[in-house]
């Protein structure tokens, strides 16, 4: 995965994935290079209804001591997502949707990444 993305407002109502979504869309702050630890708008639902939260980009386990780990923890594998324990509880039981306009894979070269 990602260490770092983008996301844009979508400058048209047609252009979200799902109609009944498009004012959050519309809505997103303008973010060109998010690091993890950064907050993000992040599609949630916490009831009935979803909403657009701004949360932090990390996933801080429910037994870290340090606050610091979240930043540590912002990708998972697939094949294993459901047995780590540090995803494990959040997977199965919270979801939410990142919508992104972009995203960069740092390489590493003669004169930095």
């Amino acid at each position: 995965m990602c260490g770092r993305f983008s996301q844009l407002p979508s400058q048209s109502p047609f252009q979200a994935p799902r109609p009944e979504l498009a004012d959050m869309f519309v809505r997103l702050p303008v973010r060109y290079n998010l690091a993890p630890g950064q907050t993000a708008g992040v599609l949630i639902q916490p009831k009935s209804e979803i909403e657009l939260a701004t949360l932090q980009w990390g996933l801080l386990p429910f037994w870290a001591k340090e606050l610091s780990l979240a930043l540590h923890t912002i990708n998972a594998r697939l094949d294993t997502v459901d047995q780590k324990p540090s995803y494990r509880a959040t997977f199965k039981a919270r979801h939410a949707v990142i919508p992104m306009s972009g995203y960069y894979e740092w390489q590493a070269t003669p004169s930095g990444k």
